[in-house]
């Protein structure tokens, strides 16, 4: 199979590309066909550049000789007749030289300068045998010796200008043996001249035929080196990889420049310094026995490949080397060669990819899993030191109102630092973890103590229930913990999760901000609150849900100024359901706000009714304020039902102050601008203060 680069012939199994007769006499005329013979022939016009110079001394010295010799005895005609051809072939000399040193400006090709040295060598024989034949005519001159004399150093030097192209000697020899029979009587000395040329396109066709072939091959050798060094490049400036050498003495030959780099310095800092000084050899990967780390193969001139090490470098830096011992035609060993890659990145990366699969990207807390395997580990470590294992379940109260109010951002800001908190809280004691969301986990390894429990529950509830400042905003929240306990030996961790599931239900329901610790009645409680959540669903299509006005009272003249609206709930089997037990569950489970609209427009109905006087209250829930359309579905309800808004008191818990933002305040005024009144209901009992009054447009309080 046969390939072919830059038109250099590229052979396999060794076979090298030749030239034949054919190319080596057309060579320096014909145009070449590739751009490798292009590159060849352009090369080739530097070897003719000194050949004008080498006539037009010939010419000056023999010509010279001639004319001394012949000028005292000679007439002015004869002179005159030797020294015009003399002196025009040495213009003509001059005219060669001009145009080989110029012709890269006169962007003359390779093969016209060949063609024009052919017109110079034939002009230049003709005019040196015009000049030899008006020699003749000198007298004291010897006739016999004198014509083969001067024909035969022409020729001479001819030859030697001419040797290495074909194409010349061609011309040359033509030149010389024509001339030699049109001038000389002598056949021997014809024949003689015309058997030298001969000999003289032999020696050139052969030394040509060589020489391009060996060209040719320097060139296909070039090609593939440059093409290597391109490929050494690319891989080295991709950061992939880098390239080292070293000789029969261990010292570097070769370093790339990101090996240097490592190091601070430059590849040529490097050569000469043995390559174990660079490394810390002891350090190889892990699983790699004494015996085959680096220096060992280095040693032993064994080939290796992957073996991971360090340099001595201060910085935290793993490499993976790769090399093969290389060897001359006489087995001598000439050092190693090799590749490196730079590993720290890829080990960031894999660290980076291990931690993310063990800990929470937002807080730096142990995630799910890892807690999950820490809790098995403390179990079983409960079982063989025969201690229990604790475990906290952790859940955020109001933390969604947060993220709808201010946005993930604040949000996830808010997380980072309640993560934080726990952590200080819970110290020695156990192992804090985020399970996602708002749901953080504690594992308690050897902590059964119930007054410690409670103690440590409390605080966590107290730290995390401090208000936050987080980018201008004030914000506070709170934290429900269910606790369970595990018996060593005999808890499971799907079953102590479960109780502690339980446990943190009961604390929510039991109104927030509390802790609650699992006991056997929480699993019919659990049970017993899915399925009357599941009837809530359907309690309002079922008509079970019903409104009762609470009259208002004034003080001063004992007469009626309004209703208040409160939501009842008559189950068709349990009965009535206190609302102290189904409103918390409505907003846990998204209802609150349908039961909302549904209570605000059946009581303006009513209302409706009544006198102008008379004004109605509606509760508005904290869950109900933070939705961004609760401006617009009070302005439908007064439009639908036809009340006045002054007529309309909405009533709003000190909860809406957890998220102190201008979604707050922005609501307030919206609020405000419909001509609705406000009240604050429940003043003093959760985490109000008298700067809200300041702030918030109440009427009422």
């Amino acid at each position: 199979m046969r390939r072919t680069r830059l038109g250099v012939g590229i052979e396999e199994h060794g076979t090298v590309a030749r030239a034949t007769v054919r190319e080596a006499l057309l060579f320096d005329v014909a145009p070449p066909e590739n751009d490798g013979d292009r590159s060849l022939a352009a090369r080739r016009v530097g070897m003719f550049a000194f050949a004008p110079m080498l006539l037009a001394a010939t010419h000056a010295v023999v010509g010279l000789t001639l004319l001394f010799q012949g000028v005292g005895s000679s007439s002015w005609g004869a002179i005159f007749n030797a020294v015009l051809p003399l002196i025009l072939a040495m213009v003509l000399d001059g005219a060669a030289g001009l145009m080989l040193h110029l012709h890269r400006k006169m962007m003359l090709s390779p093969h016209t300068i060949g063609r024009m040295l052919i017109c110079y060598l034939v002009a230049s024989g003709v005019l040196w045998m015009l000049f030899a034949r008006a020699a003749q005519d000198f007298s004291g001159i010897n006739h016999a010796s004198f014509l083969p004399l001067v024909l035969g150093a022409g020729v001479a030097m001819r030859s030697l200008t001419s040797v290495g192209s074909p194409p010349l000697a061609v011309a040359n020899a033509l030149a010389g043996t024509v001339g030699a029979a049109m001038f000389s009587q002598d056949g021997v000395v014809t024949a003689t001249i015309a058997a030298l040329s001969l000999l003289a396109v032999a020696y050139s066709v052969t030394v040509t035929r060589k020489m391009l072939a060996s060209s040719r091959r320097r060139l296909q050798l070039d090609y593939l080196a440059r093409k290597a060094l391109n490929f050494v490049a690319e891989f080295e400036a991709s950061g992939r990889g880098w390239f080292w050498e070293t000789n029969y003495t261990g010292t570097l030959s070769y370093v790339s420049q990101q090996l240097a780099d490592d190091f601070k310095t430059t590849p040529e800092a490097l050569l000469g310094r043995q390559f174990t000084d660079l490394l810390s050899v002891g350090s190889a990967g892990e699983g790699l026995r004494e015996e085959r780390t680096l220096g060992f193969h280095l040693s032993a001139r064994f080939p290796f490949s992957d073996v991971v090490v360090r340099p001595a470098s201060d910085e935290d830096v793993h490499w993976s080397l790769s090399g093969n011992p290389v060897f001359d035609d006489q087995g001598r060993f000439l050092g190693f060669r090799g590749i490196g890659t730079d590993l720290t990145e890829q080990r960031r990366s894999e660290q980076e990819i291990s931690r993310l699969a063990r800990f929470d990207s937002l807080t730096s807390l142990p995630n799910r899993a890892m807690m999950r395997q820490t809790l098995d580990e403390a179990l079983r470590n409960a079982a063989r030191r025969q201690r229990g294992c604790s475990l906290f379940l952790i859940d955020l109260d109001r933390f969604k109102n947060v993220n709808d109010t201010l946005g993930h951002p604040v949000g996830d800001a808010l997380l980072k630092q309640v993560a934080v908190r726990l952590t200080s809280v819970m110290g020695e004691h156990g192992q804090i973890g985020r399970l996602g969301g708002d749901e953080f986990k504690a594992v308690l390894p050897g902590t059964v103590d119930i007054g410690l429990l409670e103690s440590l529950s409390r605080t966590l509830i107290s730290e995390v229930s401090r208000p936050y400042e987080i980018e201008g905003h004030r914000v506070t929240i709170g934290a429900s913990v269910g606790i369970a306990i595990g018996d060593p030996g005999r808890a499971c961790a799907d079953s102590l999760v479960r109780n502690a599931d339980l446990a943190l239900y009961a604390a929510k329901a039991a109104g927030r901000g509390k802790h609650c610790f699992y006991e056997a009645s929480m699993h019919s409680e659990a049970s017993d609150r899915q399925v009357l959540e599941n009837d809530l669903r359907q309690a309002l299509e079922r008509d079970e849900l019903a409104v009762h006005f609470q009259p208002i009272v004034r003080a001063a003249g004992e007469e009626i100024a309004g209703f208040e609206a409160l939501v009842r709930w008559q189950h068709m089997t349990r009965g009535p359901i206190s609302p102290a037990k189904f409103i918390p569950l409505a907003e846990e489970c998204g209802m609150i706000g349908r039961i909302g609209e549904w209570v605000l427009r059946t009581a303006l109905t009513e209302a409706a009714k009544w006198p102008e006087a008379v004004r109605v209250a509606v509760n508005l829930s904290p869950i109900q304020f933070y939705d961004p359309a609760i401006v617009e579905v009070v302005d439908r309800a007064l439009q639908d039902t036809g009340v006045a808004p002054h007529r309309l008191e909405l009533e709003i818990t000190e909860g809406v102050f957890l998220a102190d933002s201008d979604a707050t305040d922005d609501t307030f005024a919206r609020l405000k601008k419909l001509g609705v009144r406000l009240a604050l209901d429940d003043f003093g009992t959760g985490y109000s203060s008298l700067g809200y009054l300041k702030k918030a447009p109440f009427d009422k309080i």
